[in-house]
């Protein structure tokens, strides 16, 4: 063994070696869920955010035939729902005596701890997205996707007393078969086009098990056309070989909605959900007296699709807080920073099937 302090592997594997110049993610699956969620994110201002909506209805209106007295009752049918924004922080801390180490490396030991640090991070996220209710964490779909047994209340309401803020959730028997579907589909569908859901989740052996309900018209249908796609943040179906670079995700079609799987995905389930009424919100402001020490993140730009819906948002939350080094030690410390929430506005919109473990 050499004298000196010894190398650690954080070193010892960059640019010791003629390898690859970038680092290749081995550990870390794609969270692909909060990959569209927070790309799609919509702007979570003020210190809360509050939606009005239609809770009941007044039951004043009725059928009469001449000179009957009309109803001139008040009636008190709307309620606000309530969001309180959630903040995470990712460190990056890189070591002085490493980086003097890795000066002439063949990868870049600071970038690679940056790179590290948003890949652990969108790995937690892509989990806490489908949690149950949960301190300090957004609102998971475990509690926004709920019939009110996890999760009695939303957006500070009770489903208790107002019914239609429960989401549907249905217990397969085990099976997952297109009459269920069918059937979760049309209980949370209204017929105007904004009332149906927007996208299906699964996980991965669900979506392998509906691939195989498919069959052979899923074949016929990669023979002529190719494995359908869907743009990370559009909405619209698009042939594999239109999308390069890995800018989207491989997708089944229900009802012409992409379908999509999802390691991160709660086991055993199907989700149905609106994204017109259900998505991330999140910070994008600057204050001044924050402006030395924060910088808003980019998101970049996509490779090879263009138009307002393949643009990340720039409400995606997050921010950098600039690097600093400690006064007692040879190191710098940075940290990203999440600020945002899970909202809905609309849950009896969404749904999700359960306890699928075959077809």
């Amino acid at each position: 063994m050499p004298d000196g302090n010894a190398l650690q592997n954080r070193v010892n594997i960059l640019g010791t070696e003629k390898i690859h110049g970038s680092v290749i993610n081995n550990v870390l699956n794609n969270p692909t869920l909060w990959s569209r969620f927070q790309g799609m994110g919509q702007k979570f201002s003020n210190k809360r955010m509050d939606f009005v909506i239609k809770a009941t209805n007044s039951g004043r209106g009725k059928f009469f035939t001449g000179a009957e007295t009309l109803s001139t009752a008040a009636a008190d049918t709307r309620i606000q729902l309530q969001y309180l924004d959630t903040s995470y922080e990712q460190p990056v801390v890189s070591i002085g005596t490493e980086l003097i180490r890795n000066s002439n490396g063949v990868i870049d030991l600071h970038k690679a701890e940056l790179d590290d640090a948003v890949a652990e991070m969108t790995t937690q996220l892509g989990t806490a997205i489908y949690a149950g209710p949960t301190a300090k964490q957004p609102l998971g779909l475990g509690s926004i996707i709920d019939d009110g047994t996890n999760a009695g209340t939303i957006g500070g309401q009770s489903r208790t007393t107002y019914t239609n803020l429960k989401a549907t959730v249905t217990a397969s028997g085990g099976t997952l078969t297109l009459a269920k579907l069918a059937t979760l589909h049309s209980t949370i569908s209204e017929s105007s086009p904004n009332e149906e859901p927007t996208i299906h989740v699964t996980p991965t052996d669900v979506w392998d098990n509906y691939e195989s309900l498919l069959q052979p018209t899923v074949v016929a249908r990669y023979a002529d056309v190719g494995m359908n796609s869907l743009p990370v943040r559009g909405k619209a179906m698009v042939r594999s070989n239109e999308l390069k670079g890995g800018a989207g995700f491989t997708a089944l079609t229900y009802k012409t909605m992409p379908v999509i799987k999802d390691k991160f995905c709660t086991a055993d389930t199907w989700f149905m959900i609106n994204e017109n009424y259900t998505g991330w919100y999140g910070r994008s402001d600057m204050p001044g007296a924050l402006s030395p020490y924060l910088s808003k993140v980019s998101l970049g730009q996509p490779k090879t699709m263009t138009g307002a819906d393949f643009v990340p948002s720039e409400h995606h939350g997050m921010y950098f807080k600039k690097e600093q080094m400690p006064v007692n030690q040879l190191a710098i410390v940075g940290h990203y920073i999440l600020m945002g929430q899970m909202i809905t506005t609309q849950p009896r919109r969404n749904g999700k099937l359960t306890g699928i473990t075959g077809v």
